[in-house]
């Protein structure tokens, strides 16, 4: 899941945020003792959750992915977080403004994102983090797969050779063995 459009789609359209907003690495990397400058958000890919092939003489499956903007904001006022759900408040409807209904991909390689939920992932008396899940819809078709790497192989078809064996009714209604008919089949 390539997230650097929406990272730069919440930089551009969070105004708030005033272009803090960073990656899964960025994320991993902070420590308790680092003060970065807040608010801030950090976007980074949760799951991917594959349906079943929906075709029965292709490949179409569709791929639901889940990325999660994680929003850092104060809370030096109390320590019962009243602060910090005033700045998660305000974040949230700057970042559903900026993601929800945008399509990120080809119109027929993507669905539109959704909002998937959200929850308190850290609280204490300095800061919180707010995690908001996103989802949305890509696809995978017989292009993606082994399948289309061998009919890329092939040669181009040029025509058939078609030998007809009739049914004997004499020998238990079955062919023979023996065609009857041969014929040619050429494509210009």
């Amino acid at each position: 899941m390539i997230l650097d459009p929406i990272i730069s789609a919440l930089r551009k359209r969070c105004k708030t945020l005033n272009g803090r907003v960073a990656g899964a690495a960025q994320w991993a990397g902070l420590t308790e003792d680092e003060n970065p400058a807040l608010p801030a958000a950090y976007v980074v890919p949760l799951r991917e959750d594959a349906g079943p092939n929906e075709s029965q003489v292709s490949y179409y499956q569709t791929i639901t992915n889940t990325f999660g903007v994680i929003l850092l904001v104060p809370n030096f006022a109390d320590e019962r977080g009243q602060d910090a759900s005033r700045w998660i408040e305000l974040l949230r409807r700057e970042v559903f403004k900026a993601l929800l209904s945008t399509k990120f991909g080809p119109l027929d390689e993507s669905s539109e994102i959704v909002f998937d939920g959200g929850s308190l992932i850290y609280l204490d008396d300095a800061r919180a983090a707010y995690q908001l899940d996103f989802a949305f819809e890509t696809y995978l078709d017989v292009s993606d797969t082994y399948q289309q790497t061998e009919l890329d192989e092939l040669q181009p078809f040029e025509g058939m050779d078609v030998d007809v064996d009739q049914i004997e009714p004499s020998i238990s209604g079955k062919p023979d063995g023996r065609p009857e008919q041969s014929f040619k089949v050429e494509f210009k």
